[in-house]
């Protein structure tokens, strides 16, 4: 787990996921809101000072599904 601390003013944690991870992919999101209680209650941007533990990595594919088409 990467833990992080906020330096710099009108930081999101959508924004901090981007640059850690370098993907937009809202499932980080959402594990690194389960992660940190309260951590949206702090709101947006997050304060400066604020200690945020990351994902470890990401979040596995969800399975693909199959394509059904109707008409050929």
């Amino acid at each position: 787990m990467a833990r992080i601390k906020v330096t710099r003013e009108g930081l999101s944690v959508d924004l901090i996921v981007f640059r850690h991870f370098k993907t937009r992919d809202t499932r980080l999101v959402e594990l690194t809101y389960e992660r940190n209680r309260g951590l949206a209650a702090l709101g947006t941007p997050v304060p400066v000072g604020t200690e945020i533990d990351l994902p470890e990595e990401r979040p596995s594919s969800p399975p693909r599904r199959e394509t059904v088409r109707l008409w050929d």
